[in-house]
């Protein structure tokens, strides 16, 4: 019973969020050429409150033609939420691995390990594209094999180049986070006293350590989704993945930016709010 009004509140901020995409996406509106025009905003406003109250189908213009935006828009939200998701997951694995071999390894390694993290991060993700899209190029002139396509056409898909080159930067992000957390854990008490009953280094990594940081790990990641999703903006533009950026390129309507952000922020919402109902207080100040 104590967490109804909890769970009220959180459905109010939702709805709260949702209304201001809508009184943001028809904000472009408001300002044309160089004068600022309150009616076409009131009516763009109200054209998309009708659409979600229903009175109005959700539509937008294609050369004239006025079409439907479900359910085009979902194939290009499943295809963003697969190379995002799919990014997120081999980041995630790949700077854990990192993470455990940095700790085993002797301070004269950490030092490469920092410094070539910090090499990384400097590299533009532009520059990063190209550059693996030059290696896939160059690898085909070697040996006669694609192993990755370059970009989506009508007969093939771009997955893989788009997945690595979004997983690079967070795999960074994620590695400099690690290391930190974990340095930060390993200098608390409970390690003290874990190590002197006898427990192994690897056992408390995995027991103590990696459960804490992981914990604390997944609010951090709360502040850091859009720069994620602003990298994915980009991947996709470059390699003309049919994601919900492309959509929105190629159909740079208020109705259709307004319905791709706001299904963009449904399920990140609700998936950090049902963290923060299922995680205890008392894990959060760890």
């Amino acid at each position: 019973m104590k967490r109804i009004p909890v769970v009220i509140t959180k459905i109010s901020n939702l709805i709260i969020g949702i209304f201001g995409i809508i009184f943001l996406g028809s904000l472009p509106q408001l300002f044309q050429n160089t004068t600022i025009n309150f009616s076409s905003y009131i009516s763009s406003l109200s054209r998309i409150l009708k659409m979600f109250i229903g009175f109005e189908p959700f539509t937008y213009e294609n050369i004239g033609v006025s079409r439907n935006i479900f359910p085009q828009i979902f194939h290009h939200f499943f295809e963003s939420s697969l190379i995002l998701f799919s990014s997120l997951i081999i980041a995630g694995f790949t700077s854990l691995i990192v993470v455990y071999f940095y700790f085993f390894v002797n301070n004269k390694c950490k030092t490469i390990i920092r410094t070539l993290v910090s090499l990384l991060e400097g590299i533009p993700d532009v520059l990063l594209i190209v550059f693996t899209q030059l290696i896939v190029i160059l690898f085909y002139k070697k040996t006669g094999i694609i192993f990755a396509n370059l970009a989506t056409t009508e007969d093939t898909r771009a997955w893989i180049l788009p997945v690595i080159c979004l997983s690079i930067p967070t795999f960074l992000m994620y590695l400099k986070l690690m290391i930190l957390r974990f340095s930060e854990e390993l200098t608390k008490d409970y390690v003290v006293l874990a190590k002197s009953k006898g427990i192994s280094f690897f056992q408390l990594l995995n027991r103590h350590v990696l459960r804490n940081v992981i914990i604390s790990f997944g609010f951090y990641m709360k502040h850091n989704l859009w720069f994620i999703l602003s990298n994915m903006f980009i991947v996709e533009i470059l390699f003309n993945v049919s994601g919900i950026s492309t959509f929105i390129r190629d159909y740079p309507t208020t109705e259709v930016f307004t319905v791709s952000l706001i299904l963009i922020f449904i399920p990140i919402y609700i998936i950090y709010q049902l963290l923060d109902l299922i995680i205890p207080n008392e894990w959060r100040s760890i």
